[in-house]
């Protein structure tokens, strides 16, 4: 993935699997990331390497 096209809005997913995320803050090395588990909101900040964008659901 390449990282410099992560903004605020971005839609990302864990390389590892998951749901998929909406960036609301980037950082140097870090990206924080806000989804929703049903009405549950969530929020963490990941490791950009950790990270894989997503064009569409």
């Amino acid at each position: 993935m390449d990282n410099t096209n992560l903004y605020t809005g971005s839609l990302v997913r864990l390389k590892s699997g998951g749901p998929v995320m909406t960036v609301i803050n980037v950082n140097a090395l870090t990206v924080e990331c806000r989804w929703f588990d049903g009405a549950t909101p969530h929020k963490a900040v990941f490791p950009k390497s950790a990270l894989e964008q997503v064009n569409s659901f």
